[in-house]
């Protein structure tokens, strides 16, 4: 998370008061697509009951290179 956001920043650190976030979840081999899937829709489902909010998720890869937000 470094590259986007530090804990400590003010500016962009989740609060009660965030509308809007983009969290990721990176894989690198020899971690495979399956256990990746798994784990964003336990991340997705923790969102949705704990935040109770709208979720939107895709696996950016070489065939999905990008996301529009």
């Amino acid at each position: 998370c470094r590259r986007w956001n530090w804990k400590e920043a003010e500016r962009t650190k989740l609060t009660e008061h965030t509308r809007r976030a983009v969290l990721v979840i990176e894989a690198i081999p020899p971690i495979e697509t399956a256990l990746l899937q798994q784990a964003l829709t336990e991340l997705e489902a923790l969102v949705q009951t704990a935040l109770h909010a709208q979720t939107r998720s895709a696996i950016l890869n070489q065939a999905q290179p990008s996301l529009a937000l």
